[in-house]
């Protein structure tokens, strides 16, 4: 049952081999030059002079990645998709993001970015997208928390994170649901997301008395559907209340005079899941108003890590979060697609190259183009067209640009297409 991956040094193949695996019930290994698994009578081991796997974000201490997420967002990518035959890739990807279609209209204004601080470029794009809006008049921000809902360190004032200076807790966002009842519904905040959540991102021209916060889950759901979202979360308990709000809910009017007020809607960190049940699910009125106004050039949506994923095309190119949100409560994993048809892939690391393949491949069967944001860096539309500002002003380099004398991009997307396709009869 055993499959390798040999000349395994970054982790280029660290996602696409362990999802194979897991799909066609085999078990991947993933070995480096100079070692090898040997199998005798019976049992199989690693031998060399460091006879262990390469590094694997599945199984690495202090890892919060989950192959079955993953491979959902394989399952969700290859399900209507056929590859054609001969499958050639004819020409090299373009650097520039190939985002126009007829989701980005030529009024949208949108910025999407990777890491807790902008480069000064992007914030410089920022100001450029503000006088699009108000050229002279002092603009509010809007601020949804609703991606940190399931982080423990949002929640537990014992964990370090909850008095981080410049994290978010539920009291800096001013929650209205009960400490006791996020405590209670996950048995002392177990298996909730790890890690903390930036409370803002820096704003230049902007203070304190400019923003406003709110979540949506928090205002709208009642105790009910939240006591759910949090058993789901930490102990895999399907829900057993309709988990969507009423299309006449009082609080979403409230929500909608503050977006009224606001010229920037900001999304921030946290659970890419969580925001697309929130906005596609639970409350997708509000979401409606939200588009409405981004695609008519009344209002700026900045996304930031889950939120720069959720207004992309997609937001399933990720692990982290854990897979009964894309079970339970996901009709898909569609973004909102302000940017078009580009999807973007935060934190990218141009050394580790760790989402390299999976983007690559999963742009091609959902025909998106997926960009590797480093951190630093947004991805900046304006007037139809989309670019990459920031730091490094680049997107992130990827293997699968072009075919060579080593790499063929069709042969690899055959292989994916044959394990994760019911189409497919390879």
């Amino acid at each position: 049952r055993c499959s390798l991956r040999p000349h395994y040094g970054n982790q280029l193949w660290n996602i696409p081999a362990r999802a194979l695996a897991k799909a066609r019930g085999q078990v991947g290994v993933l070995t480096p030059n100079s070692v090898g698994l040997a199998c005798d009578q019976g049992e199989c081991f690693m031998v060399g002079p460091k006879p262990q796997q390469g590094p694997d974000i599945f199984r690495s201490p202090g890892q919060t990645s989950h192959l079955l997420r993953i491979s959902k967002a394989y399952e969700f990518a290859y399900k209507d998709y056929q590859p054609p035959r001969p499958n050639l890739v004819k020409s090299c990807r373009p650097q520039a993001p190939q985002c126009e279609d007829a989701g980005l209209s030529n009024r949208s204004l949108v910025m999407l970015g990777s890491g807790s601080e902008l480069g000064r470029d992007a914030q410089e794009a920022f100001q450029t997208l503000l006088r699009e809006v108000h050229p002279s008049q002092r603009s509010k921000v809007l601020v949804l928390d609703d991606a940190a809902l399931l982080t423990r360190s949002f929640w537990d004032s014992s964990d370090l994170d909850f008095s981080r200076p410049n994290a978010l807790n539920a009291i800096k966002a001013g929650l209205v649901t009960r400490l006791e009842l996020v405590r209670e519904a996950t048995e002392g905040f177990a298996a909730m997301d790890e890690g903390w959540i930036p409370s803002l991102a820096a704003l230049p021209g902007f203070d304190a008395l400019d923003f406003s916060r709110a979540s949506v889950f928090d205002r709208c759901a009642t105790e009910e559907q939240k006591k759910a979202l949090f058993k789901l979360q930490s102990q895999g308990v399907a829900p057993e209340v309709s988990m969507t709000t009423l299309a006449d809910a009082r609080c979403l009017e409230s929500l909608e005079e503050l977006l009224g007020d606001a010229t920037v809607l900001m999304m921030g960190w946290g659970n890419p899941d969580l925001l697309g049940y929130v906005f596609k699910v639970f409350a997708p009125r509000f979401t409606a108003k939200i588009i409405k106004r981004v695609r008519e050039g009344s209002l700026i949506f900045l996304g930031l890590g889950a939120g720069a994923m959720l207004a992309g095309h997609s937001f399933a190119v990720t692990a982290a979060p854990r897979p009964q949100l894309a079970e339970l409560l996901l009709r898909d994993l569609r973004g909102l697609q302000l940017a078009g048809r580009c999807a973007v892939r935060p934190d990218w690391n141009n050394s580790d190259r760790l989402w390299d393949l999976t983007s690559s491949l999963y742009g091609t069967a959902v025909d998106a183009d997926v960009v590797g944001l480093q951190d630093g860096d947004a991805l900046t539309c304006l007037r139809g067209r989309c670019a990459v500002r920031g730091r490094t002003k680049k997107r992130g380099a990827t293997t699968l640009d072009c075919d060579s004398a080593s790499v063929h991009r069709g042969r690899i997307d055959n292989v994916m297409a044959a394990s994760f396709s019911p189409l497919q009869n390879l």
